[in-house]
């Protein structure tokens, strides 16, 4: 199913809250999967999905049009819900998975949490497995509940049940080059044990040594997961295990929030490939057998590089 986002729906979404664009991604996807989920409009052909606001950050009640025509759904309008719809909110059609990170905590929690990172996972690499074969062959298997508990005890960090839940998973990649390697979304590759205990150990007494709590440089609750690439400390991603949330890193000291938590980075990882029309930026594609996001900088690889349409 093709889904078309015209340009000025991208900057009418903008205009109306910071977390608008994102939801109209999932309103996307979901219609991707039930093209008729919205209720008929007074427009001819036209229907309407109502989204509840307090489901995504900065983000009002919306109204979303569109039009589905065979295999293909345009979205056509994007606008504040009328202070009429919100009783329709409720309905079984209406926009109803919630992707807030902000949950209670316990043991309730992490449950959740951790069946969100796995059913990201999932769909991940049932994607990597039809279409990339080669970024599959570098995945190294999922860590024992042992070599986890062994890990966050060398860290003497409380580790996130959503990160926990990912490593069980995968524990990083097994390559030892980095060609072809950082397939995460952002061209990121999944770090390794190893390599998560030596950028924290080095940040951490850097941040002893000439660090600020108003600038730190690195705080204890920080565990990157995400780098350059597969040896590559450069940069990467890192989840703050107080609040969830997942940020950008370097080696200059930029340090910026990226993604509410890893679920919402998986997920839209996971969006953009089972539905790459949903991207107004980086695109999936395929370089060698393998996932690349692009079109590549380097003039070789982009030549090689065939972006994914689906």
């Amino acid at each position: 199913m093709d889904i078309d986002i015209p340009s000025d729906v991208h900057d009418a979404a903008a205009r109306l809250g910071a977390g608008v664009p994102y939801a109209l991604k999932v309103v996307a996807a979901q219609l991707t999967g039930d093209p008729d989920m919205g209720r008929p409009s007074s427009r001819p052909g036209v229907r309407t999905v109502t989204v509840d606001g307090e489901l995504f950050e900065d983000c009002p009640a919306l109204a979303v049009d569109y039009v589905h025509e065979a295999e293909r759904i345009e979205i056509r309008s994007v606008n504040l819900a009328s202070s009429a719809e919100p009783a329709l909110l409720a309905q079984r059609q209406e926009l109803v998975f919630e992707r807030k990170s902000e949950q209670p905590a316990g043991p309730a929690a992490d449950a959740i949490a951790e069946r969100q990172v796995a059913d990201a996972w999932q769909r991940i690499e049932t994607w990597l497995r039809r279409h990339a074969p080669a970024t599959v062959e570098i995945l190294r298997p999922g860590a024992s509940e042992e070599e986890i508990a062994d890990f966050q005890q060398i860290l003497d960090v409380r580790i996130p049940a959503e990160l926990k839940a990912l490593w069980r998973h995968c524990a990083g990649v097994s390559a030892e080059t980095d060609n072809d390697v950082s397939f995460m979304l952002g061209n990121r590759a999944l770090m390794r044990f190893e390599g998560i205990d030596w950028v924290y150990r080095q940040y951490m007494e850097s941040q002893q040594r000439i660090g600020n709590d108003e600038f730190p440089i690195w705080r204890p609750a920080w565990i990157p997961f995400c780098s350059y690439g597969a040896s590559d400390y450069a940069s990467g991603l890192l989840m703050d295990a107080e609040t969830g949330k997942i940020w950008y890193w370097d080696r200059y000291g930029e340090r910026t929030p990226e993604f509410e938590s890893l679920t919402v980075y998986l997920e839209e990882m996971a969006d953009l490939l089972e539905t790459p029309a949903l991207s107004d930026g980086t695109k999936p594609g395929l370089l060698h057998g393998g996932l690349v996001w692009g079109p590549p900088v380097n003039a070789d690889q982009a030549a090689q590089w065939a972006e994914f349409t689906g």
